[in-house]
């Protein structure tokens, strides 16, 4: 009986399809910040929050394979620009983004490798991969929320409205900070580089305000330029609303804990 024991123990909990391969798994929180035509400039001032979950394959102890879902909210508003076009443009936007990617991480120092004894405890790395972003810019007028791409802000047809989800390079590296044999501590900043320059609802140039209030209603021909708000209207047809050259991206800056799930070794039997 203990010999069967034994063997079923052996079969369930060290089975080849069962064993932890080095995965890890964990989660992050921290900063969000979006750059685009409500920031060109690459000012820090919008601030929000981000977070993330990872499942990570180690391989060699320096490549590894991640799989990541971040959430972040993403905002800006032209009242808090230093330049004077800007402020008069007084534009504004609030999103939530959910990006699901597929990373390869490459550490300069050997990690988490099959050879624990040429482990180091801290391993600054590099990470890159392809994702897609779900994005919804919305903004508030006469405190109510209103949906911009349903709005047709820049002359888009019923129909021909800009995507909500768009493809995603990210770029980052941090690192990764043994606490114990299970344990560590994450550090990472990661761009997310959106292949799409809606991410505010701002693009290229000013439709006419009539043309956008006939095909979306009046509240789409006031949010297309709310530059009247503030007095003098900025919004002749043609001129420059945003810059249609760069697209729109956002920036994270996070910190959490990783659990490592570390090979079950069965004795000889």
């Amino acid at each position: 009986m203990k010999n069967l024991h034994f063997i079923i123990f052996c079969i369930i909990f060290c089975s080849p399809a069962l064993k932890a391969q080095l995965w890890e798994f964990g989660g992050l929180v921290g900063h969000a910040t979006y750059f685009g035509d409500l920031n060109p400039r690459f000012s820090l001032r919008f601030p929000s929050v981000a977070g993330n979950i990872m499942l990570r394959r180690n391989y060699d102890g320096r490549i590894c394979v991640k799989g990541a879902l971040g959430v972040a909210r993403v905002w800006a508003d032209d009242k808090y620009s230093p330049d004077d076009y800007f402020k008069a443009r007084n534009l504004s936007f609030h999103s939530n983004v959910v990006t699901g990617s597929l990373q390869v991480e490459f550490n300069f120092q050997p990690y988490h490798s099959n050879s624990r004894h040429k482990d180091k405890k801290v391993a600054p790395y590099l990470s890159t991969g392809f994702g897609l972003t779900y994005f919804n810019p919305k903004t508030t007028y006469q405190d109510t929320e209103y949906i911009l791409r349903d709005m047709g802000t820049e002359g888009q047809n019923l129909g021909s409205e800009y995507k909500l989800v768009t493809p995603t390079l990210l770029a980052g590296g941090g690192f990764k900070i043994d606490m114990n044999r299970n344990w560590s501590v994450n550090i990472e900043i990661m761009g997310n580089f959106l292949f799409t320059d809606y991410l505010d609802d701002v693009h290229g140039t000013y439709a006419d305000a009539r043309t956008v209030a006939a095909n979306h209603g009046d509240i789409a021909g006031i949010l297309s330029d709310r530059s009247i708000e503030l007095g003098d209207r900025l919004g002749s047809t043609g001129r420059q609303r945003g810059n249609s050259k760069d697209r729109d991206m956002y920036l994270t800056t996070s910190i959490g804990f990783v659990y490592r799930f570390l090979n079950i070794n069965c004795p000889a039997y």
